[in-house]
């Protein structure tokens, strides 16, 4: 059996806030470095979600300066997944189509953390912990 989480619950001082499905759900769980493996598809010569790539491992960091007097927070990410599905033909011999796969999932990643992160913001909920990290 395989247990797959559909939604994610945003409490705030003990009552529900919002819930985050999709990729503001799987953003949130990877800043919490919690995600144990996931498809992240990407988009390839015009045709949408044309190549699914499959995260084997990931590792995620949070860190925090204080740069003039505002606090900053960094989010970093490593990622190593395999090339799945692809619905179109790609030439994964040529190092360059490669580098440009790899680009390709990098900004689907920032994005989706980008989204956890400005949901968390407009509920004004610090589901990530970046308090007590600057803390």
């Amino acid at each position: 059996a395989t247990l797959r989480a559909s939604g994610i619950a945003v409490l705030k001082q003990g009552k529900l806030v919002d819930w985050l499905y999709g990729k503001p759900a799987r953003g949130t769980v990877w800043i919490l470095d919690k995600i144990q493996g996931t498809d992240i598809n990407i988009d390839w010569k015009g045709r949408k979600e044309a190549i699914a790539y499959q995260t084997v491992r990931q590792k995620t960091s949070v860190s925090a300066q204080v740069k003039n007097g505002q606090p900053h927070i960094s989010v970093h990410t490593r990622v190593e997944g395999d090339i799945g599905d692809m619905e179109v033909p790609v030439d994964i011999t040529n190092p360059k189509v490669i580098t440009k796969i790899e680009q390709s999932v990098r900004k689907e990643i920032k994005k989706e953390l980008k989204t956890a992160i400005e949901r968390a913001q407009k509920n004004k909920t610090d589901i990530f912990g970046f308090g007590e990290v600057v803390h």
